[in-house]
């Protein structure tokens, strides 16, 4: 059975990565090791 939880959990993950994905293109973030 699909777990809706896990569903929205991986959304979020993927929102989270394309948002850093936006901020680095745009110059605006930068990476700190």
């Amino acid at each position: 059975m699909f777990h809706l939880g896990y569903y929205w959990w991986l959304v979020g993950i993927t929102n989270i990565y394309q948002n850093l994905g936006d901020l680095t293109r745009s110059g605006d973030f930068t990476w700190r090791v």
